[in-house]
């Protein structure tokens, strides 16, 4: 008959009937009350790795005892992450390289509890075009387009262009002079280490 755990929930828990039994006898109950006092969350701390301009996977903040009501933190974070305080989940799209050592917590009725430090390592993700996906010209006339793009492009190409119009590996410049009429797909490319 011994009642033994590790409660989950805080609170007051009334009427629970308890019953016991010989065997023979009319089964006998009692109503108890248990109280469960709320005790203060307890943050683990955690890894996530990531690169710039790509999402990360959402990092739950793990709590035991978690808020319920409550609220999380965590601070510093990497440039262009987020912290939701209710649920305490954390996520965004990277902006920068780097190592960030961010302390996190919870609370709730109890108080605040435990720092616990999340190592986020962002490394440079590859290039994402940014310039425009159309350009005009005309034959005998100059054409200049510039290809642009993030996380620090080291080296630019072009297929499918123009007869007259070539690509600067090294700038992402493309220029000179159309030789025909007519519509050309393109493809450009960005490349970083």
């Amino acid at each position: 008959g011994l009642i033994t755990g590790t409660p989950t929930a805080g609170g007051a828990f009334n009427n629970v009937q308890i019953t016991v039994s010989n065997g023979v006898l009319p089964n006998a109950s009692a109503l108890f009350n248990f109280n469960i006092a709320t005790v203060a969350p307890v943050v683990s701390p955690g890894a996530v790795s990531g690169q710039t301009g790509t999402p990360i996977t959402p990092y739950q903040i793990v709590a035991i005892n978690a808020p319920d009501p409550g609220s999380f933190t965590a601070s510093p974070l990497p440039p262009g992450l987020t912290l939701d305080a209710t649920t305490g989940i954390i996520s965004g799209t990277p902006t920068a390289v780097g190592v960030t050592n961010t302390i996190v917590s919870a609370s709730n009725g109890a108080g605040p509890g435990n720092n616990a430090t999340v190592t986020f390592t962002i490394t440079l993700g590859p290039p994402v075009i940014t310039s425009g996906g159309t350009a005009g010209g005309s034959t005998a006339a100059s054409f200049s387009y510039q290809i642009a793009a993030t996380n620090n492009p080291t080296s630019y190409g072009a297929t499918g262009l123009p007869p007259g119009l070539t690509v600067n590996p090294a700038t992402g410049l493309i220029q000179g002079v159309p030789s025909a009429t007519g519509t050309f797909n393109a493809v450009v490319s960005a490349t970083n280490a």
